[in-house]
């Protein structure tokens, strides 16, 4: 697996890390004021084990300092590694001395032992829980071992202490890592084996689905497990039908729930609950919860997974309510209420417009001019994802840039690569691999990667220069995860939120038709999103490229219609009946009627593609065929935000609160089918 080390800059190292360290000593009185200058990774070497200090700061990562968060939390090391082992603390002779280097446990039930975590997008917060976790593995192994050399009254017995460990280790499993998405997954588990490389007999699980049960379940039983990186529904399946699963983790230390929004708004809230019911309580259950923000969905569960006494850790505001000093070793923090806003925190160092086309025919043509802009600006280096709604808009957006790359962007040589879910894993490694490496070499091209919301949260992906947005966010906070991609870390490395060469570091756009107008006007308010026309974007194209006739907009929809027709209307409906299903549910949002969406979806169909779609019709099986979809021969009709819009009374009143739900006798459920 290829991973990237991603939210540190890096510097060469010609020297060992005893070396750096000895040099970073010398630093007078060994303090440092973490207001003035980013803390450097080499101060952990009191903290962590020599093996991963050395992964940080020699190879392979080459970190040299630290980000807000990372030192936030680290400044809790070690004590916050520390086994819980009340009942075995005290060897069986209180006369016999502890052996060497022993350092008891944690017994103090009113220690703080769990960590809520607020942090930004991009911050490094993976490593910021990596660390902590790897060393509690290393310490309760080590733990382990000593207790049995003192149970046994054989101080310094290396052969029981060897047995100890391996027993151990493959009896029990380590920390627990959740992620929202098989990418982010992936991720975290290839920096933990980087974390790892000068521990060779380390092993990481991955438990992700799109692989075999079966080969999961054979190098579960085949080897340790020092640490599973899992998403919630594969590893609530292992540990429901798999007994071995459940053997392994009873005893799990800690549970590190990784972007905790995304795992509650993606409906992974009943995996978690069914998946703690399988892993010891609190205090002998550590618990770390990271978050970009605190909507009450994550304040609620916070509650409830975390020890009541837990350490809470902000790091988006300019004053964070925790702020450990290194100099205070012995300084235990304390407990802020959690706020209960649900701020919105984005980088302030990131240039974000909005373009609202004029017609829906306009709208390929913008996003090839923005495409072309950041060509432009970035030559080779240019690198740019593009969020689309849905899967199907994902795959039409992908496949008509293809067709128009070479003719209608500056660089003929432009890769489009496409993300989304629906895509099988090997190929959405491939991807991920590829859009990685993109723009890291002088001889490269321009890339962009069409992706949908599945590449939005915790993914690093370096060099990314801007982020598209076509069409509205499913949710405010999800406009911040996927500009969030962008820029990942910076305000942690020096650079501020200044210009290179007189450009911004970054910048992100939302491409608007005019019956999404409304969504600027009542969302996103305390952003700083500024407008941007169409005909301001002309003239800075006119401005920067030789040729600025290839990029007006009659030319770019004379291009298009020559590949129109090869566009199955098919495709295009399908791909309409995907929007209506993202859309509906987000009327409120849009200050629409359904009836404004089902219209602009349908002008959208007409006026891009030449397809006709009606956009209302009585009948829900009409209404399906209409847009290609199969359904149920007992359908009664389509409700949306209690409105139906297709059935026996079109746009009557019904009893149904779902957004978004088909109703009929064989289709009644406990949670309602969603039918896109």
């Amino acid at each position: 697996m290829q991973a990237d080390s991603g939210d540190c800059n890096r510097f060469n190292v010609d020297t060992t890390v005893e070396e750096d360290i000895a040099a970073t000593n010398n630093v007078q009185d060994g303090n440092i004021n973490t207001h003035d200058v980013s803390p450097s990774f080499k101060y952990l070497k009191d903290r962590v084990n020599h093996h991963t200090l050395k992964a940080l700061t020699v190879h392979p990562f080459q970190f040299e300092t630290m980000t807000p968060v990372q030192e936030r939390v680290t400044a809790l090391l070690p004590d916050i590694t520390r086994p819980w082992d009340p009942e075995g603390i005290m060897p069986p002779d209180i006369s016999r001395p502890f052996p060497p280097n022993w350092q008891p446990p944690v017994v103090d039930w009113n220690a703080p032992r769990d960590i809520l975590v607020r942090a930004k997008t991009g911050t490094g917060k993976t490593f910021a829980y990596i660390i902590p976790a790897i060393e509690s593995r290393f310490k309760y192994v080590e733990h382990h071992a000593k207790l049995a050399v003192v149970n046994a009254g054989l101080e310094g017995s290396s052969s029981i202490s060897g047995r100890a460990r391996h027993a151990y280790r493959r009896r029990s499993a380590g920390p627990l890592i959740l992620a929202p998405t098989r990418e982010l997954a992936i991720q975290i588990a290839c920096d933990a084996q980087k974390l790892t490389t000068h521990q060779r007999d380390f092993v990481v699980h991955l438990l992700v689905g799109g692989s075999g049960r079966a080969r999961q379940m054979k190098d579960w039983m085949e080897s340790s497990s020092d640490l599973v990186v899992a998403t919630p529904g594969r590893l609530r399946d292992l540990l429901t039908n798999e007994p071995e699963f459940r053997r392994g983790l009873k005893n799990c230390p800690m549970l590190i729930l990784d972007e905790a929004d995304t795992l509650l708004s993606m409906g992974f809230r009943d995996d978690i609950d069914a998946i703690v019911s399988f892993l010891p309580r609190s205090p002998v259950r550590q618990t770390f919860l990271f978050s970009a923000t605190m909507p009450r969905a994550v304040r609620q569960l916070a509650s409830w997974i975390l020890s009541p006494n837990h350490t809470f850790i902000d790091v988006t505001t300019s004053e964070p309510c925790l702020t450990p000093r290194r100099q205070k070793e012995h300084m235990v923090p304390t407990n802020p209420a959690v706020p209960c806003d649900d701020e919105l925190t984005t980088h302030d160092h990131i240039e974000q417009f909005y373009t609202l086309c004029s017609t829906a025919s306009d709208q390929l043509p913008t996003l090839l001019k923005l495409l072309a802009h950041d060509q432009l600006i970035r030559g080779p280096s240019s690198k740019v994802i593009v969020f689309c709604p849905t899967v199907q808009t994902a795959e039409l957006f992908s496949t008509l840039l293809r067709s128009l790359a070479e003719e209608a962007l500056p660089d003929n040589a432009t890769e489009i690569l496409t993300m989304h879910s629906k895509m099988k894993q090997a190929d959405r490694d491939r991807t991920r691999v590829s859009f990685h490496k993109a723009g890291r070499t002088q001889d490269g091209r321009p890339t962009v990667l069409v992706s949908s919301d599945v590449s939005a949260r915790g993914v690093d992906y370096p060099g990314v220069t801007r982020v598209i947005q076509i069409g509205v966010p499913s949710k405010e906070t999800m406009y911040i995860h996927r500009i969030g991609r962008m820029a990942r870390g910076i305000d942690s490395f020096g650079l501020g939120k200044g210009k290179e060469n007189n450009r911004p570091l970054a910048r992100a756009d939302l491409l608007l038709l005019p019956w999404e107008a409304g969504y600027m006007k009542w969302q996103l308010t305390s952003l700083p999103i500024k407008p941007i026309s169409v005909s301001v974007l002309d003239s800075q194209l006119a401005s920067l490229s030789p040729k600025p006739s290839t990029l007006t907009t009659e030319f770019l929809k004379s291009a298009f219609l020559e590949i129109q027709r090869r566009i199955d209307p098919a495709d295009v409906r399908r791909t309409a009946a995907s929007l209506l299903g993202y859309y509906l549910p987000l009327t409120p949002s849009l200050r629409l009627q359904p009836n404004g969406v089902l219209s602009g979806v349908s002008s959208w169909a007409s006026e891009c593609f030449n397809v006709s779609i009606p956009p209302v019709t009585r009948f829900p099986r009409k209404f399906m065929d209409a847009y290609e979809l199969s359904t149920q021969s007992k359908t009664k009709g389509l409700f949306v935000d209690g409105l139906m819009v297709a059935g026996p009374s079109s746009l009557g009143k019904a009893k149904s609160k779902n957004r978004s739900v088909w109703e009929g006798a064989n289709t009644r459920r406990k949670k309602p089918k969603r039918w896109y």
